[in-house]
């Protein structure tokens, strides 16, 4: 994952809007599991005061954070077909901002999602729809957005692929709740176990 640091002033605005999308789903007693949380860590830092456990899991460096005990990471490849070293039903909440179009392996991290959450507990997701696709290359090509992100999209989600899959994670059809925000272009989804 990138650094925040280094996305586009708009790529910054349309985290922020992602993140405010889910930010009123946490309490003060939450266990947090974000996946894909990029090294900045940018959903900590705003959720830090609502929860109670943080921890994060991406494919980079967090010897920045190392000496910070109010949370926990992972460096792990979320490509590699290997379960998450957490034990079954330990969180609340997992989260997956804009991350599912990257993975190709997106089936087998959504029942590891399923896999580590509480009875009850709710599984966040934000990715494109493919009508964002023909935009999100435009954007790439304008260098408004970074290119190499968009690059590395594998697959833009329909409402049913997202469903379908999510039923094969283990969610039931009936607990799924699935949205449009930023115009359309963005999937808000919540499934909850």
């Amino acid at each position: 994952m990138r650094s925040f640091t280094n996305f586009t002033l708009f790529e910054k605005f349309l985290s922020y809007l992602r993140i405010r999308k889910i930010a009123s789903y946490f309490n003060k007693n939450d266990c947090v599991l974000d996946i894909g949380c990029g090294q900045d860590i940018i959903l900590y830092k705003i959720i830090k005061d609502r929860i109670k456990v943080y921890y994060g899991i991406d494919n980079c460096d967090f010897t920045l954070w190392a000496n910070n005990a109010k949370f926990s990471f992972l460096q792990l490849d979320l490509e590699r077909k290997t379960p998450l070293p957490i034990s079954d039903k330990s969180f609340d909440k997992v989260i997956l901002l804009a991350v599912l179009e990257h993975l190709n392996n997106f089936e087998f991290i959504l029942k590891e999602g399923f896999r580590v959450l509480k009875d009850n507990g709710l599984l966040l997701i934000t990715t494109p729809t493919p009508r964002a696709e023909k935009v999100l290359d435009f954007l790439a090509k304008l260098k408004i957005v970074n290119p190499e992100t968009i690059r590395q999209h594998k697959t833009y989600f329909s409402h049913d692929h997202l469903r379908e899959i999510l039923i094969n994670a283990g969610f039931k059809d009936s607990k799924i709740k699935i949205g449009l925000f930023e115009f359309g272009f963005n999937i808000f989804c919540m499934a909850q176990k």
